[in-house]
């Protein structure tokens, strides 16, 4: 176990990122000490963590107003809220060395997923319903940290919800390492009624890694043409186009039904 350090004034939340692209950030929270006027965050690395080059690139501070500012160190990539900000400044860098580095990703059993679903007023419905579901995972490695996951409405609308490892929500692991976790969501009263679906899930281990799995259907369409050898004074008339369906991925989403 190591530990990583990081000061500034102020406080306090700060977030470090590997060089490897399948991991997520590592991320907390600090302690503002008002003598010393100064934040200090300790990232507590596992020696599961990749070795590798960590970079701080990006921190955030709060003043007793609750006012906050916060500062990219290199630029994300997305939009930034007013509060936030880039500054021509390289992120300060430390290396990171572990025994036993897991780059395994988290697996999820796609095929004993379970959703379903329970309204709150059966005899009035009103949209506020009950979600229920049921996932298997498994991580050889540092095992499993943490999950979210998006249901879709009838509108398209994707809504985001965390699934948490929890010993009240989480069976201990079986003979073949699989962990059974349930989770519950209230969805508030006058959502879109009709069919819902898991749309996609996502686990990420206590290393890091992330594995993403889309439930939404693809289909891809290949356009081809179908050469037509009608000559004319040496010269090709046309070309007679033929379109090729080649289903590259169909899974079906796992659905509930909300009532209103």
């Amino acid at each position: 176990m190591q530990v990583i350090h990081a000061t500034w004034s102020w406080g306090c939340y700060a977030s470090l990122s590997d060089t490897i692209p399948e991991t997520y950030r590592v991320e907390e929270c600090g302690h503002y000490d008002a003598g010393l006027e100064q934040c200090e965050v300790q990232f507590v690395m596992s020696n599961y963590m990749p070795s590798s080059v960590y970079s701080m690139d990006h921190i955030t501070m709060f003043d007793q107003a609750e006012n906050t500012r916060g500062v990219y160190f290199t630029d994300p990539g997305h939009g930034l809220r007013p509060e936030y900000g880039i500054v021509d400044e390289p992120p300060r860098r430390i290396e990171l060395v572990t025994d036993h580095p897991d780059l395994t990703l988290p697996e999820l059993d796609v095929k004993r997923i379970s959703i379903s679903e329970r309204s709150v007023r059966p005899k009035a419905p009103d949209g506020e319903t009950v979600v229920k579901l049921t996932y298997h995972v498994r991580d050889d490695g540092s095992g499993y940290g943490i999950g979210w996951y998006y249901l879709r409405d009838p509108q398209g609308v994707d809504h985001h919800h965390y699934a948490y490892r929890d010993p009240k929500l989480c069976t201990n692991e079986d003979a073949s390492g699989w962990i059974t976790c349930t989770d519950e969501v209230i969805l508030p009263r006058g959502f879109a009624p009709g069919v819902w679906g898991l749309a996609e899930m996502v686990l990420r281990d206590k290393a890091g890694n992330v594995h993403r799995y889309d439930f939404t259907e693809i289909v891809h369409v290949d356009v081809d043409c179908e050469r037509e050898q009608q000559m004319s004074d040496g010269e090709v008339q046309g070309f007679e186009p033929l379109l090729v369906a080649a289903v590259t991925k169909v899974t079906c989403l796992p659905t509930f039904e909300v009532a209103q």
